[in-house]
C-alpha cells in the first residue's frame, strides 16, 4: 500500500496561477499537455490528460507537501499553496487472526489510516495470498476460505 499509485486524494486543489509566460506577451493562458512538465515540488509527474481548462495527473512517488509547479511551451505557473500528501500512519487488518473450519469463510478487512486523520478501506486494493492453499485459500476480496487441516497465513502486499 506504499505505492503512490493505489492512492487517490480527493481534496480540493491549490488553483494554478500564471507567472510571466516566457513567450507572446499579453497572452494570458497556456495549454497544458502530455509533453509539459509537472512537478510536486520537485519531484516530477506525468500528465495523464488534459483540456483547455484542467489537466490530470498521478501523486508520483517520492511527492511530499509541496506545490504543484507546470512548464509548458507557453508559459510556467504553478499553485500559490501548497498540496498536501498525507501519509500512512498505519494498515490495520481486521479480524488480526481467525480459526476457519474446512468448507468454512471467513472476511478479513484492511484500513488504512492517513497523517491527515481519514481512514479508508483498502481491502481490495492489497493482494491478497495464502502461505498453504492446501489449508486456505484468500480472494482478491479479502474472503479467506478453509481447504483443509493446518495452519496457513494471509499475507497482504
Amino acid at each position: 500500500m506504499t505505492k503512490a499509485s493505489r492512492y487517490i486524494h480527493t481534496a480540493r486543489l491549490p488553483s494554478i496561477r500564471k507567472e510571466a509566460p516566457s513567450c507572446c506577451e499579453g497572452h494570458r493562458s497556456f495549454v497544458v499537455t502530455s509533453d509539459s512538465l509537472v512537478r510536486f515540488g520537485a519531484v516530477p509527474a506525468p500528465v495523464l490528460s488534459a483540456t483547455e481548462t484542467s489537466f490530470v495527473t498521478a501523486v508520483p512517488p517520492g511527492a511530499a507537501t509541496a506545490p504543484i509547479f507546470v512548464t509548458t511551451a507557453g508559459g510556467a505557473a504553478h499553485s500559490a499553496t501548497a498540496l498536501v500528501v498525507p501519509v500512512l500512519t498505519a494498515i490495520v487488518v481486521d479480524p488480526a487472526a481467525a480459526e476457519i473450519e474446512p468448507g468454512a469463510t471467513q472476511q478479513f478487512s484492511v484500513r488504512a489510516t492517513w497523517s491527515d486523520g481519514r481512514s479508508t478501506d483498502v481491502t481490495t486494493a492489497v493482494a491478497w495470498s495464502s502461505s498453504s492453499i492446501g489449508v486456505a485459500t484468500i480472494t482478491t476480496g479479502g474472503l479467506a476460505r478453509g481447504v483443509g487441516a493446518g495452519a496457513a497465513r494471509s499475507r497482504q502486499h
